[in-house]
Formats: C-alpha cells, structure tokens, sequence
C-alpha cells in the first residue's frame, strides 16, 4: 500500500445522497459497498460514468475469458503496486481459474516457468503497454496468433481501466476493506528519488523520513558488534538549522555535509557514505521480494525504508571478457574467453559459453554470435531472438534474413528494447541508479545471393546503444579489448591475406595474450569459424560454421605470448635506456 490513511476519506452512509443511494443500491443488494465505490461517491458524477465502463470489462460482454481477463488485472495491479487491486482481484481470479502458483508466477511474469504460449502473450503484452503504452510488434504478432482481433482490443481495454483503476486507489488512498490482508510484497513500497533530492540522506535527522502518510516496512537493524557496543552509547547527527553549517545565508544548501556526535563535530565535503562517521549513510541487507533484491538505506538508530538497487550482481554475472572476430580471404572467424567473474562480497569466478550459434528456419543461413556484457542480459537477447525476434521480422520483411536483416531487423531492435527496458524504464520508475546496460556483440552471417550481388561473409559489432558498425579486417568487445587491439595491429597488418587456419591460431595467440594483461579474462579459448561448402549440384552455396574443438587450438599459446610480451619489454627497455 502506497498510504496508510486516505486522502479522500469514503463517504459515510450517512450523509448518502438520494443520487449516491441510487449508485451504490445495486451493491448494497449483493452485500456491502467496497471502499472503493465509497470513495467514488464523493463524486456521484463521475461514478456513474466509470462504473459503465468497468462494468463492461468485467461482464460477459468482453471477449476475452474471465481467467485471462484476471491474469490481465493482476499484472497490472502488480506492476502498478497497487495492494487494494490486488488483493480484490485474487480471489476473483481464484475463482475463474487461477490456480495459487499461476497467481504467485504472475508477479515474475512471461519469462517464469509454466505459462502457456497463450498467456505469456497476455503478460508480455500486459508489460509492454504499461512500460511503453504501446505492443511492440513481436509481442503484437506473438498476441495475434492466439486471440482474434476484437479479444486484442479488449486486452488493451482491459489494461487502460486497471491502469486508472490502480491510479485512483493509490493516489486517493483508498485502504483495504474490513477482513482484508494485504499480500506481503506489496507492503511498505517506496519510490526512493534520486539522491540529489533526498533530504533526509544529505543531512540525516532523528525523525522518520517515510512520516508523510506513507507506510515504509521496517526491517531489523543487524546487531551491532561487540566492539561497537563497548564503546558505550552512539550519539546520533542532528539537522543544521538554517543558520548552521551546510546551509548558505540565502537558505540554500551548500555541497559541505554535517554531523555532530556527543558535542564533537566533523565536517566534511563529501557525502556521510564516504566518511567514517557514527550518522553516516548506511546500507543494510533486508528482505528479499519475489524476484527483486532488496535493501536496506537509514539512520543506524531508525527503521530501514526498503527499495529497490540494480546493477552489480543484482542483474547477473559480469563478464569480463574478450572477443574478437577476424574476416580473412576464405572464412570469418569468432573467438572469446569463458571465463566470468562476479562478486557477492568476494570474487567468484566461474567458465561459461560466450559464443553461440543461432538457427532458425526464417534465416536464410545461420548465424554466429560471440557476446559481451552481464550474462542475464546476453542470455536475453538469445532468447528473444530465437523466440519471437526472427520470426516477427521475417513476417515484417515478407523475406527469409540474410545476416543484413538480421542485424538491422533484430539485433538492434532487441538491444534497444531492452536498453530501454532494464535501463532507461527501470531507472525512471524506481528512481535509483541501476548501472551501465553491459551488452555488446559481435555477430557473422551471410549476405542473400542476388543477380548483382553474390552473397558474401560478413561481420558487425553491436553496440549497447543498439547501433551495429560492419566489421572490415578485425573487430573486438569486452574488457580485454584495448589489449586485443593492440596484438591485432601488430599481428594483422592484412587480415583479408589470412586463410582461417591462420586466423584460428592467430586469436587463440591474442586471447591468451589478454589473458595475461588482464586477469578477469581467461579459461579455454572458443572458437567458431565461418566458411562457404563447395556448392551442391544445383551450383548453390552452403555456409558453415562450425565449433573448433579444444584439441585443433595452439598448444601452450599462453607460453609463447609470455615470451613475446618479455621480448618487448626487453627491446622497450633498450629504447629508453638509449
């Protein structure tokens, strides 16, 4: 719940109007009035005209199924937060269908486990219109092959009232009816603003800051250590006046940060998270939602207000890789390390797959993908790719995709949705920093074979900001790719004159030469290589892409790097000796 009290109080019946008598009768023939409508008579009006409309969404009148209907409504109440929608609507969607588990996987979503195809369209819709206010075109086509075109319409309208529905609840306050339990993870949410704008964090004070009517969820203070707790009592900071120190004459507040502690004072320039200070700000594990991590951000003496903090671990391991793809004169080929690290409060490093090969009937050939950036968000992207992104843009084009298509038509269509949606989005609504978008690709296919134009292997790099840039000699992503550079450079003055053999051995020799410079690159070495089959009877070309197994690579390339990176050290140090 948003508010624990209401900002527009029920109206009592009591004070019932002869006009709010005749809107509230019918319910008062089937029980009690719900809160809802209590609060809505305050505006007779207007309630007349909304219950018209809801009344259609929730009538046998609507085309879509009241089990459908009800994984539309709880979506949307979920993700609009709102604890009274969602605690009238589950018992209605228990009674339509709705087993427990589909209402509890309804908070995760399409991507939880278990859901038809049909109602992961409904979800995946449901998310889009509130994310975007707009059904992006694969999710529009996934929709359309379940449910005809007036069940889509209503599915919109469905959203929209619920949205409003969700809108007025939380914003006028309306609590919970008589009997009513509200759902633990819809207590106590809290946007937290942005840093910049938060008071109670540039200068904290002994009074809650959640006090204004907003119900926050307290969780626990850890225990304080032995240690701390010998010193005797911890003095809390206090707010400045207006006349104190990080408060200029004309009432506006200076960067400089106070705190006072048992009569002393320490100022500082920085903010209190930066300092050693008693009323510094603190971060605290709490509990954890459904499917979000939450923690922890107070007073050390106060009640913690939860929110939500992305980025880091929270969005999945990081990979801290190297790739490189290098075009030569009969093939492509498509290197990374497999080596990823992550911290959960100490490094962890585990070996995974960077490289992937992606086929699907829609594609004229296949195509080679070697990714960098946060695995949760590459793992994405293949999935949306393989699920919905080829086949939405094959039936867009009227065409089988070439690897032109598939970069233009895919792959930057899918990057940028999702650098909108676990970025710029997610960052808007919980109004906290939640880290860089960490996605880049490199990406091999073939072009389509026309009268003018014989198809051809080409290579792109997708950048995190959704743009592709074509390849020409050698690409490379990651944080290994400064270095991978500069080996290239001076190992490939003339890529175009490699044969793939060569270019197999020369960036297993550049992978292991990062892996040197750079100790989050590492593991096996995996490579893919693109080449054309002779042509068949019909005199047509057949691509190839093929994994290199662990036994073709160089032997000992580390080894042999090591001594070459020792030899320039050498001749650097005569240089300068000189």
């Amino acid at each position: 719940m948003r508010l624990t009290t209401p900002r527009i109080a029920p109206a009592p019946a009591e004070t019932w109007t002869d006009e709010q008598r005749e809107i509230v009768e019918p319910m008062m023939a089937r029980g009690s009035v719900l809160n809802i409508f209590r609060t809505l008579l305050t505006h007779p009006v207007a309630a007349k005209a909304f219950l018209v409309w809801g009344g259609y969404i929730l009538s046998r009148k609507s085309t879509l199924a009241s089990r459908e209907r009800e994984i539309i409504i709880l979506r949307t109440g979920f993700l609009c937060r709102c604890g009274y929608e969602w605690t009238q609507h589950v018992p209605i969607g228990r009674r339509a269908g709705l087993t427990e588990e589909e209402i509890d996987r309804i908070k995760i979503g399409a991507d939880a486990l278990g859901w038809s195809a049909a109602d992961a369209a409904l979800l995946r819709a449901t998310d889009d219109l509130l994310r975007e206010q707009f059904i992006t075109e694969p999710v529009w086509a996934e929709v359309a092959r379940h449910f005809e075109e007036r069940q889509r319409m209503d599915l919109v309208f469905t959203v929209g009232q619920y949205t409003q529905v969700s809108m007025l609840l939380n914003s006028f306050g309306v609590q919970l009816d008589e009997g009513q339990v509200l759902d633990p993870d819809l207590k106590g949410f809290w946007v937290v603003p942005q840093f910049e704008i938060m008071p109670h964090l540039r200068e904290p004070c002994e009074r809650p800051y959640w006090d204004h009517g907003t119900e926050a969820s307290q969780a626990p203070a850890r225990p304080k250590p032995a240690r701390q707790a010998d010193r005797g009592p911890v003095g809390r900071c206090s707010c400045r006046e207006s006349t104190g120190a990080g408060v200029a004459s004309d009432g506006v507040r200076s960067p400089r940060w106070s705190h006072r502690r048992e009569g002393s004072r320490c100022d500082s320039e920085q903010p209190p998270k930066k300092r050693n200070c008693e009323g510094r700000r603190r971060r605290q594990v709490g509990q954890k939602g459904p499917f979000l991590g939450f923690y922890s951000v107070g007073h050390p003496e106060s009640p913690q207000v939860k929110f939500s903090r992305f980025g880091g671990a929270a969005a999945g391991t990081r990979q801290m890789t190297v790739g490189v793809a290098l075009c030569c004169k009969d093939g492509i080929v498509l290197a990374s390390d497999s080596l990823a690290t992550f911290s959960r409060g100490a490094p962890v490093a585990r070996f995974t797959n960077k490289v992937f090969i992606v086929k699907h009937s829609e594609l004229l050939h296949s195509v080679a993908i070697a990714g960098a950036g946060m695995t949760a968000f590459i793992d994405k992207f293949v999935d949306r790719v393989g699920r919905t992104g080829i086949e939405s843009a094959a039936k867009g084009a009227g065409r089988k995709l070439d690897i032109v298509d598939f970069v233009e038509r895919v792959a930057e269509t899918v990057v940028s949705i999702m650098l909108k949606e676990y970025m710029l989005d997610r960052n808007q609504f919980f109004r906290v920093p939640i880290g860089e978008f960490e996605l880049s690709m490199l990406v091999a296919g073939a072009t389509a074979e026309s009268v003018d134009n014989p198809s051809e292997l080409r290579a792109y790099n997708i950048h995190s900001i959704g743009l592709a840039e074509q390849i020409e000699g050698y690409g490379t992503i990651g944080s290994g790719a400064a270095y991978a550079e500069l080996f290239l450079h001076g190992f490939v003055p003339e890529p175009h004159k490699l044969s793939v053999t060569d270019a197999i051995k020369l960036v297993c020799y550049t992978i292991k030469g990062v892996e040197i410079m750079d100790p989050n690159v590492g593991g096996e070495t995996r490579v893919c290589a693109l080449q054309w089959e002779p042509p068949d009877k019909d005199g047509k070309k057949q691509l190839s892409i093929k994994r290199q197994d662990a036994k073709s690579l160089p032997k000992g390339a580390k080894e042999k790097m090591e001594s070459v990176l020792n030899k320039v050290g050498s001749d650097m140090r005569k240089i300068v000796g000189k």
